[in-house]
């Protein structure tokens, strides 16, 4: 009877072995694809404020220093917010959004709002549609209408065909 419940407890241990190997694997490989998309998005963060610095050398050129001066400053702040992301974990970066959240809400949702307007916009892949789209075409023949044949397609031609039909009715 020993025997069978050494065996038994081996085959568990092997169990609980297998399985823990299996999930370090997962968690690896998770943090893997995490980090890469941290990567992925601290690069579009830098080209973003790459282009802020583009723009603000621009008016630079255009005798707006003012302005340049502001864009210059705001193309820093993004640089150095995408050195935060390259630099920080997953875990310290949640942390921080969590406790800005706590800190500022009302700041933290208009900002997720702005997020997910501006993610919806990255992600759909196609231009943003305005307006409605155009109305369907009318009939344009008195047949297409519904009018008998040789009418003019007018009011009083829709009135005599609706009597013609209720005569043929009686």
């Amino acid at each position: 009877m020993s025997d069978q419940n050494d065996a038994a407890t081996g085959a568990g241990d092997r169990g609980a072995t297998v399985l823990g190997e299996l999930i370090e694997a997962t968690r690896a490989a998770v943090t893997a694809v995490l980090d890469e998309q941290k990567e992925h998005a601290a690069d579009r963060v830098a080209s973003v404020g790459e282009a802020v610095r583009r723009a603000g050398q621009t008016l630079d050129a255009a005798a707006t220093p003012m302005m340049a001066e502001t864009l210059a400053e705001a193309a820093g702040r993004i640089d150095a917010f995408s050195d935060v992301i390259r630099e920080r974990s997953w875990g310290e970066l949640a942390a921080e959004v969590a406790d800005f959240a706590r800190r500022r809400p009302t700041i933290f949702v208009a900002g997720a709002v702005a997020l997910g307007f501006l993610g919806g916009r990255l992600l759909s892949g196609g231009p943003v549609r305005r307006g409605f789209a155009p109305p369907e075409p009318v009939a344009s023949t008195p047949e297409l209408a519904g009018l008998p044949p040789g009418s003019d397609g007018s009011v009083a031609a829709g009135f005599d065909a609706a009597r013609s039909v209720a005569r043929g009715a009686k």
